[in-house]
C-alpha cells in the first residue's frame, strides 16, 4: 500500500512540476514577444536565449532571434538560429535566405547540393515512406508466395527485393549530417588535434562546416575539400 501511495505521489509530483514548468515557459515566451512587439529587441532577445538554452524554442522564436542578430551584426548567430528553423520546418525561404547571405559574405557551407535536398526530403518524410515501403515489402511477400509457378512470380519477386532494400537502406542510412556555425574568429584549422599541428587554414566567422568527428576539446571538420581540426569551442553546433 505504501508503495502505491509513494508511486502515486511521485506522479502527480512531476505532473505537477511539468505543469509549472510548462507555464514558466509560456509565461516568459509572451513576455519576449511583447518585448519584440514593442521593438525592445535586445531586452526580448536576451529571454529568448534564456528559452533557448532550456531547448524549449519553437520556429517563430527562432525566427525572431535570427532576425534580431542580424540586426546587432551578429551574422554568425543570425545563421545559426536560422539553420535550426530550417531544421524543424525545412522551410525553402529560410534556405534560400541562408544562400543569399552566405554568398554575400562569401561564406562556406551552405550550398546545397541536389543530393543534399534528397536527404532533406528523406529526412522530413522518413516515417510515412519507411511504413509504405514496409507495407509494399509484405504485401509483395504475400503476392509472391501466392503467385508460386507464375510467369509473374519472378516479377513480383523482383518488386519485393527492391522495396525490402530500400526498406533496409533508409533504416540504416544517417540522414543528419552533423556540422556547426563558427562563431568566434580568427579560427585556426590545425592538421591534428592538437595546437602543435601544422595550420591547415585561418578562417572567419560564419562559416559552416561538416562535423565528422570529436576527440578532446578538438572537432574534425571538413573544409574545402580538405579535413582539419579546429577547438570545439569556436563551434556552435547544429
Amino acid at each position: 500500500m505504501a508503495r502505491r501511495l509513494f508511486k502515486f505521489l511521485t506522479i502527480v509530483g512531476l505532473l505537477s512540476s511539468s505543469a509549472v514548468m510548462s507555464q514558466s515557459f509560456d509565461f516568459r515566451l509572451k513576455m519576449a514577444d511583447s518585448l519584440f512587439n514593442q521593438r525592445k529587441f535586445t531586452q526580448s532577445l536576451e529571454l529568448y536565449k534564456e528559452i533557448f538554452e532550456q531547448k524549449s524554442y519553437s520556429p517563430a522564436m527562432l525566427l525572431r532571434m535570427a532576425f534580431v542578430e542580424e540586426g546587432l551584426g551578429h551574422t554568425a548567430l543570425s545563421l545559426y538560429y536560422l539553420n535550426i528553423y530550417y531544421q524543424l520546418t525545412r522551410n525553402e525561404q529560410a534556405l534560400e535566405k541562408m544562400e543569399q547571405t552566405a554568398d554575400a559574405l562569401q561564406l562556406k557551407g551552405y550550398q546545397i547540393t541536389p543530393f543534399d535536398r534528397f536527404l532533406n526530403v528523406l529526412a522530413s518524410y522518413r516515417l510515412p515512406i519507411t511504413g509504405f515501403l514496409a507495407l509494399g515489402t509484405v504485401l509483395f511477400g504475400i503476392s509472391a508466395f501466392r503467385a508460386r509457378g507464375k510467369d509473374m512470380q519472378w516479377f513480383i519477386v523482383v518488386v519485393q527485393f527492391v522495396f525490402g532494400a530500400a526498406l533496409v537502406f533508409l533504416i540504416n542510412i544517417d540522414l543528419r549530417q552533423d556540422a556547426g556555425v563558427v562563431t568566434k574568429a580568427p579560427v585556426y584549422i590545425m592538421s591534428g588535434p592538437s595546437s602543435g599541428s601544422r595550420v591547415v587554414d585561418i578562417i572567419g566567422n560564419g562559416h559552416k562546416l561538416r562535423i565528422d568527428d570529436t576527440e578532446d576539446v578538438w572537432v574534425k571538420v571538413e573544409w574545402e575539400g580538405k579535413t582539419g581540426w579546429v577547438r570545439e569551442s569556436v563551434l556552435m553546433k547544429l
